[in-house]
């Protein structure tokens, strides 16, 4: 997970600081549970992936914007 971290160079995630951080939780809030990630290895595998339908290539063209789901998450942040 650190190898992951320190070799991932993109700078339009959540945050910019935690890329697996951040694609861990999106996966949580986008995915249904029998797709969660359930360890490091399941993060890796996606994570490195070639696939053009990986995980991370879904995590890195998501617009927020776009999303239904990511205003009700925000509301459940908020408290709303």
């Amino acid at each position: 997970m650190i190898d992951m971290q320190i070799r991932y160079k993109w700078e339009n995630n959540y945050d910019g600081n935690h890329p697996i951080r951040n694609f861990f939780d999106w996966n949580r809030k986008h995915k249904p549970e029998k797709l969660w990630f359930r360890c490091g290895s399941d993060v890796a595998k996606t994570w490195w992936s070639a696939s053009a339908h990986s995980g991370r290539v879904q995590w890195e063209q998501h617009d927020e914007t776009e999303c239904k789901i990511c205003p009700r998450e925000f509301a459940k942040m908020c408290g709303r």
